[in-house]
């Protein structure tokens, strides 16, 4: 059975993934909370502080040593939050940057070489819509994601010549704790991170998905 490594997943569109990943995939999940309704005997959990670097490093080498290699990956885990322009502040910076940004990037750095030696990879960052907008009193969250996006292309291209993709995917207005108001359950999302994760389609690499959509964010 494949492993997938899959963050935030105690709630909304993470718990989602459970729901609908556990039966076909190894799963390690790393999260804050415990995910409730699903039986503990079909992941294993390792909670962790995201935006805490040392732990999280501590972690990923704890799952490296038990599972030696890792072939699927999806960053979902972020914090949202409005706040006026006048109101940001270096705690907020740091916040945003570490849990949406930082720590995606430190667990694809740590597992990257590893996919590189086995010529096999499939990972998947979970974005937003919002850099592409720039709503309103959401410019921390908004640049936050934006440079998890160049972070994400940048590597696929680096990664190109190996069997290694790497993807954003947007969920889009679902209902979770960001989005509470929503209407539309998450789990209507989820099918497209499977086709996003199916070793026998060869559909995407270095694309910004939305469902039904890719959406571009380079000019070539």
């Amino acid at each position: 059975m494949k492993k997938i490594l899959i963050t935030g997943c105690s709630s909304g569109f993470g718990k989602a993934i459970l729901k609908q990943f556990y039966k076909k995939y190894q799963i390690i999940t790393l999260s804050r909370r415990i995910p409730n309704t699903i039986n503990k005997k079909y992941f294993d959990f390792y909670r962790t502080d995201l935006s805490d670097f040392n732990s999280l490093e501590y972690t990923l080498k704890k799952i490296k040593k038990k599972y030696c290699y890792v072939e699927n990956i999806i960053n979902n885990a972020g914090v949202f939050e409005l706040s006026k322009f006048d109101n940001i502040d270096k705690k907020k910076i740091d916040k945003f940057f570490n849990i949406n940004v930082f720590s995606p990037v430190l667990i694809m750095n740590f597992f990257l070489p590893l996919m590189k030696k086995n010529n096999y990879g499939r990972i998947i960052n979970i974005t937003s819509g919002a850099p592409l907008n720039c709503f309103k009193n959401a410019s921390i969250y908004s640049a936050s994601k934006s440079a998890l996006n160049a972070f994400s292309l940048t590597a696929s291209k680096e990664y190109s010549k190996y069997n290694i993709k790497i993807n954003l995917f947007s969920p889009g207005y679902v209902k979770t704790e960001m989005q509470p108001d929503a209407k539309k359950k998450p789990q209507h999302s989820v099918k497209y991170l499977k086709i996003l994760l199916d070793p026998k389609k060869n559909l995407f690499k270095g694309k910004f998905l939305w469902p039904k959509y890719t959406i571009p964010l380079t000019i070539d």
